[in-house]
């Protein structure tokens, strides 16, 4: 949770802070980008324990946290040239942009700790159980009350919520 927020309120205060003329494009790319690379491996970290790993991460997780962390940083690069267009065009509402996008790096960071955190579970038996959203989808029917082991579900990304596979999105 403390990671989650730290690194929403530095999504947040780069893109609002670029937007508004504080910082230069440059500065904020490198503030959030900066933060992104802190809260990634603190997040992979404390998942990888709470799945009942020991640190370090095992190979093949570091892997798929860094992959998820340059994935990530790649987005980042591209939301500053949408957002150098954004603030030429000049109608925009900052506050608004800056949250959109915080909240979407947190569900980033929500599906990463769900898969470092599966990943140290292993061989544990999962199953996939939970309450109807607004909307069912195919995928969460096919998959609902079904039991395997951690790594079966890890082979089919299927690891969060979000399920970024499912059509729903989780």
């Amino acid at each position: 949770g403390s990671v989650r927020d730290a690194l929403w309120i530095a999504i947040y205060d780069s893109i609002y802070d670029y937007l508004n003329g504080d910082l230069t494009i440059y500065y904020a790319k490198v503030k959030m980008t900066n933060a992104l690379s802190e809260y990634y491996i603190a997040a992979a970290d404390i998942a990888y324990q709470d799945g009942g790993g020991i640190l370090p991460l095992d190979e093949d997780t570091a892997a798929f946290a860094n992959g998820e962390l340059q994935a990530q940083l790649g987005f980042a690069d591209s939301l500053f040239a949408t957002l150098k267009g954004l603030k030429k065009e000049g109608d925009f509402d900052a506050n608004q942009e800056a949250s959109d996008h915080a909240d979407g790096y947190t569900l980033s960071l929500d599906a990463l700790y769900n898969g470092v955190k599966m990943s140290a579970a292993g061989s544990k038996m999962l199953t996939l159980v939970g309450t109807d959203g607004k909307v069912s989808c195919h995928d969460c029917q096919k998959y609902k009350g079904e039991r395997h082991k951690a790594s079966w579900w890890l082979s089919r990304c299927i690891f969060g919520p979000p399920f970024r596979m499912f059509e729903c999105g989780g």
